[in-house]
C-alpha cells in the first residue's frame, strides 16, 4: 500500500487513468490501473519498485464529454488536495460518478475528523464525505508483512541470490533463501520472527563456448529492446535462429505488426502476432 500511496498521484495525472487497485493473484501482488479507451498507455509504466503493473480498460463505457468532464475533475482535484489533505483528520480525496453520470469529490476522514471543516464544494463540484474505519491489523505471523520487515538486512548478506517465502502443508509457512555456492550458509539466520527459514545453495552453472555472434545480438537486444517496449502493444523481444541464422523475434498485437522495424542494426526483424502476456 505504501508504494501505490507513493505513485498514485503521477498515475491519476496521466490522461485517461480512472483508478489504481492493489489485486492479488495467485499468492502475488500486482498494481492494476483502470483505464479508459482513450488512455496515455505509453506513460504508464509496466512495474513499480519492482510491482508488476497492468491496464484495465473500464467495463462501462462513457461518452467524450463524460471522459472530457472527468479530466477535468482530476485536474480541480489536483489544485485542492493540497489543501484539503492539511486538514486534521482528512485522509484521502477521491473521485466518484453518480448514478446521473455526475461527478463528485469525496473525502475519507477519520472519526476524528472534524466534517464542518470541510468545504461544501470545490468550484462548483459537490465535496461528500465519509468516515474511513480503523485500519485493520495485520496478523503478526503475516508472511508479508515479515517479509518486508526483514528483505532489506537479508539480500545485504553477500552471497545471497534470493528470499522469499512459500506455504507449507496448505496451512503454515517457511522463508527460504537462495545462496551461491561461496556463502556460507551459517550467516542466514535459522528463523525469522519465529518462522523457520530453508536455504538453498544455487549452484554454478558449467561453462559453456561463448557464441560471440549471439553474445554480439544481446548487446544489440539490450540497447533496442527499452525503444521497442515503449509501445504497449509489443509483448516480448527475443532472439532465434531461423534458416540457419540468428534472428530478433517481435512478438506484438497483430495491429501493430506493421509498425515494426524489418531489421536493428543489421539484424533480421520476424514480427509475430500474439496476445497480451497475463500472469497465470
Amino acid at each position: 500500500m505504501r508504494i501505490l500511496d507513493r505513485h498514485r498521484e503521477d498515475l491519476l495525472a496521466i490522461r485517461g487513468v480512472r483508478d489504481v487497485l492493489i489485486v492479488r493473484l495467485r499468492g502475488r501482488h500486482y498494481f492494476n490501473v483502470i483505464t479508459s479507451r482513450s488512455a496515455q498507455y505509453r506513460k504508464i509504466p509496466k512495474q513499480l519498485e519492482g510491482v508488476p503493473v497492468f491496464t484495465l480498460v473500464s467495463v462501462y463505457g462513457r461518452s467524450r464529454a463524460a471522459d472530457k468532464a472527468f479530466e477535468q475533475a482530476k485536474a480541480l482535484r489536483r489544485r485542492h488536495v493540497a489543501e484539503l489533505s492539511i486538514i486534521p483528520g482528512v485522509e484521502e480525496v477521491v473521485i466518484l460518478i453518480t448514478d446521473r453520470g455526475e461527478f463528485v469529490f469525496k473525502a475519507l476522514i477519520s472519526k476524528e475528523a472534524d466534517p464542518e471543516k470541510l468545504p461544501k464544494t470545490l468550484e462548483g463540484i459537490p465535496l461528500r464525505f465519509a468516515v474511513r474505519p480503523s485500519p485493520v491489523l495485520l496478523p503478526r505471523d503475516n508472511p508479508w508483512a515479515i517479509l518486508e520487515r526483514h528483505e532489506a538486512e537479508i539480500i545485504d548478506i553477500p552471497g545471497v541470490q534470493k528470499f522469499g517465502w512459500r506455504t507449507v502443508d496448505r496451512k503454515g509457512f517457511c522463508f527460504y533463501v537462495a545462496i551461491n555456492e561461496t556463502t556460507d550458509p551459517r550467516q542466514i539466520p535459522k528463523d525469522i520472527e519465529g518462522t523457520p527459514v530453508q536455504v538453498s545453495v544455487w549452484k554454478t552453472p558449467p561453462a559453456y563456448p561463448v557464441d560471440k555472434e549471439y553474445e554480439n545480438l544481446k548487446a544489440i537486444q539490450a540497447r533496442h529492446e527499452p525503444e521497442l517496449f515503449r509501445n504497449p502493444n509489443v509483448y516480448a523481444v527475443g532472439i532465434e535462429k531461423k534458416d540457419g541464422k540468428l534472428v530478433f523475434e517481435v512478438h506484438a498485437k497483430k495491429d501493430e505488426l506493421k509498425y515494426l522495424p524489418t531489421q536493428i542494426e543489421g539484424v533480421v526483424v520476424v514480427s509475430c502476432a500474439t496476445e497480451p502476456i497475463r500472469p497465470l
